[in-house]
């Protein structure tokens, strides 16, 4: 596992592509876990290791989030929201609390 910029990227060291050890799913600071092989092909302890570690990046993640004003919050939020969702938002279709949401559940 290590950090390259946006979060853990999380490597098997035992297997080596184009000479680097093969990444298998990448973590983002707020904890969702993006997979590159399937879950199942991880042996227990390896697995159970990666998702402890995503649990405890999206703890930690939720913890600074609640620190964060409203307006740094909505700033956050409405930069990442996709185009289609931020318009919603422009026009009073949706409010923050739904934009927040799809933000915590989808993006960070």
């Amino acid at each position: 596992m290590g950090y390259l910029g946006n979060g853990l990227t999380v490597a098997n060291s035992a297997k080596e592509v184009n000479g680097d050890n093969k990444h298998i799913a990448h973590i983002s600071n707020g904890g969702n876990i993006t997979w590159y092989v399937k879950p199942e092909s991880i042996p227990g302890q390896a697995l159970l290791r990666i998702e402890h570690e995503s649990d405890t990046m999206r703890a930690n993640f939720i913890e600074d989030w609640q620190k964060r004003n409203s307006t740094a919050k909505m700033e956050t939020v409405l930069d990442s929201l996709p185009l289609d969702m931020f318009l919603k938002r422009i026009r009073h279709e949706i409010t923050f609390e739904e934009c927040e949401k799809y933000y915590l559940d989808h993006i960070a």
